[in-house]
This record gives C-alpha cells, structure tokens and sequence, in this order.
C-alpha cells in the first residue's frame, strides 16, 4: 500500500475523515494505525480539563496555592509537586481521574464504536475505559511487551489508545511490533522479579522488531488484541497522559457459552 500523508518515526498517521478505507488497509496488515483527527479537539480539551479540575482542587487543598507549584505538561498543573509531597495522594487522584464523566463521554464516543465495528468488532462490549499517566523517570508500572489478552473473553478486541499531549519517543511513546499480530496469541511467561507478565523477545524480536510510535495532542492509535506492544520509559520532565479504550465482542465470545479458556493467558500482573 502507497500512502502520502504524514509520517512520525516512520509510522504514517492517516487522517479518519479522507483516508480511512487506507487506515484500514493499514491496520489489517500491521496490526494497527494511527488517526490524527478520530477523537475531535473537544473531547480532548474536555478530557484534560476534567483532570486539571480535581488536580487543582487537591493541590489548593494539600498545597496551598502560595506555593510555586511544577506545571508539568500545562494542564497537570501540581501534580509532581503533589506527588513529592504525598504519593498515596497521587494513587488516589489516579483511581478517582477513571470515573471522570469526561472519560465516560469518550468512551462510548460513536466514532470510536463505529471503528471498532469496521475493523470486525460485530457487537461492541466496553471492556475498559481508563486514563493512564506515567511521571518522568518512574518506572513502576511499566509493562514489558505483551499482547492484550490477560482477562480478555472475545478473541476479538480492538483498544484505542488517545494522547492528551505530545507523546515523542523520549516521553515513553508506546514500543509496538508491527505486523506481529500474525502470530497469533502467544502464551506469556513470567518471573518471580517481574511485576507483570510477559512475551520472551525471541518469540517475535528477529520478524517483528519493536519501535516506538510517537503521538501528537490528539492523535489515536488503534491496536489488535494480538499486536506485541510494551511501555517505554519517559525521560523528559513531562508526565505522559492518555486514554485507553477497550472494546470486546460479544459476538466472538466462549465466555458467554460458559468457555473459560481466556483464563489460560492470566498467569501475573
């Protein structure tokens, strides 16, 4: 497939409204794709307002607004001073971010449910909606490279992951091995140091190395439950922001016919 438009590292970044038969195109045989204008500046505005709301109310509150404060990304506006000054603080802004109304909106986004209808999602469960942050130099809750199938019922699973902010490779922009979805599901292993399970590199590094694929304010990635993908490490002093959204089907599920097969692929974290 040619395709003209626009390139970040390598990886083209279609635009939904005039090329997305070629997205499509793209992600069956890759694996994946990036949209530059599939979640509208609205929804993301809205989203990074919904957090800056609670994160200055905590920060005022914990803080007082005297104090010089770190503006992190312009819109987390204290949240490492906050972090610094009580982490458990941190972890609770984290769960309570993922009930956000805002969150919910764009979850169920009919765009977002219609890409996953014409990618083979016959009849979309929401499986997950979540913000995912990641502070610069904390590696705590990175995850090695994996497929998305611990937990997972349907054999079919389209996620969609949203950058809040500029995500370059040195931010942590997600590793994906492209093409890798060919594989098919691969079982993980795990160790007693790893905090999560995980795909031995020899299973998949020599034909579908990984790369980082950075994101712009705005841009989606769109991956196949069987795409081999892992965090990277953020080495700005930047927190990297996004969303992640997951969609099941219903229509391609043993779980409902009482299978719990699935259960084979949860072994750590």
């Amino acid at each position: 497939m040619v395709y003209t438009g626009e390139y970040m590292n390598n990886i083209p970044r279609f635009s939904y409204l005039q090329d997305k038969q070629k997205a499509y195109t793209y992600f069956r045989e890759n694996g994946c794709v990036v949209f530059r204008d599939l979640v509208s500046r609205t929804s993301v505005e809205s989203l990074r307002c919904s957090v800056t709301e609670i994160i200055d109310q905590q920060v005022l509150k914990h803080l007082g607004h005297h104090r010089t404060l770190v503006e992190g990304n312009g819109f987390d506006r204290g949240l490492l001073e906050l972090s610094k000054h009580n982490d458990l603080l941190r972890r609770r802004v984290y769960d309570v971010i993922q009930e956000l109304v805002s969150l919910r909106s764009h979850a169920v986004d009919p765009i977002l449910v219609q890409v996953a209808r014409d990618l083979g999602t016959k009849i979309p469960l929401l499986r997950a909606a979540q913000f995912r942050m990641d502070f610069p130099a904390d590696d705590r809750f990175l995850i090695p490279p994996h497929q998305e199938i611990r937990g997972i019922r349907s054999k079919n699973l389209i996620f969609f992951i949203t950058a809040l902010v500029d995500i370059p490779a040195e931010k942590g922009a997600l590793n994906v091995a492209l093409g890798s979805h060919k594989l098919g599901p691969l079982t993980p292993v795990a160790t007693e140091t790893a905090a999560y399970q995980f795909l031995p590199a020899e299973l998949y590094e020599r034909e579908y190395p990984l790369r980082p694929t950075p994101l712009k304010t705005g841009d989606t990635l769109v991956l196949q439950m069987y795409t081999i993908h892992g965090s990277a490490h953020n080495t700005t002093g930047e927190t990297r922001w996004q969303t992640i959204v997951r969609y099941e089907d219903a229509a391609n599920m043993g779980f409902i016919d009482g299978d719990d097969s699935y259960l084979n692929f949860d072994i750590k974290g």
